[in-house]
């Protein structure tokens, strides 16, 4: 895949986090840039290898909880 996004419904209100193996944060998604096409909030190209991504979802029914949660994607290079 030429991008990294995540299929959120029932949410206008979401943020999401990449981080480099450091832990610094490369690129935040969220509703207005909704996906990732390997480069930081910036426009410079990542280096291949891992990131983590850590989620924050908030529920269009306010009576439902926030949802959280993380995992990793691959960067390959060519």
């Amino acid at each position: 895949n030429e991008i990294f996004h995540m299929n959120i419904q029932n949410s206008t209100n979401y943020e999401i986090q990449i981080r480099n193996r450091w832990g610094n944060v490369v690129k935040t998604l969220n509703p207005g840039n909704p996906s990732w096409d390997g480069t930081t909030n910036a426009g410079v190209r990542c280096a291949a290898g891992t990131y983590f991504y850590n989620y924050t979802i908030h529920p269009e029914d306010e009576s439902l909880e926030t949802i959280e949660g993380n995992g990793f994607v691959e960067l390959i290079r060519k």
